[in-house]
């Protein structure tokens, strides 16, 4: 599958595309460093050409291609999650929850900065109905 990654040479967006990447997807790296910026849409039409899905890891407002932004059926907690995630494969562990000021995401996460804003389309299965996919 062809998967366009905003922000693929960010904080986060490497490890997305990575990851993507070590599954066997054709990962187009959308990022100022690959020539595309995002804000300007300078280089994305070129990105998006036959991508089948668009993942938005940049720390900046979202594309003005048209795309409409998507975002999980609920907010989550990564947190519990993992709880939720150990428990299902029976991995005895225990998973705790630690907030790390020094974190330069600190304030932007308790502020609710990564949820999606207004006029997101939630869409998609919850975590929990995803783990009784598998």
């Amino acid at each position: 599958m062809k998967i366009a990654v905003g922000g693929a040479t960010g904080r986060l967006g490497r490890h997305v595309a990575e990851a993507l990447t070590e599954r066997g997807h054709q990962v187009v790296a959308m990022s100022r460093a690959t020539g595309v910026d995002i804000i300007t849409g300078s280089g994305l039409e070129a990105a998006l050409d036959g991508a089948e899905v668009i993942v938005d890891a940049a720390e900046s407002p979202a594309e003005p291609a048209g795309i409409i932004e998507v975002a999980g059926p609920r907010e989550e907690n990564l947190v519990e999650l993992a709880r939720m995630l150990a428990a299902r494969r029976g991995t005895p562990v225990a998973v705790q929850g630690v907030l790390d000021p020094a974190d330069p995401d600190a304030e932007v996460q308790a502020t609710g900065g990564l949820l999606p804003g207004p006029g997101t389309r939630l869409a998609g299965p919850t975590f929990a109905e995803r783990l009784d996919q598998k």
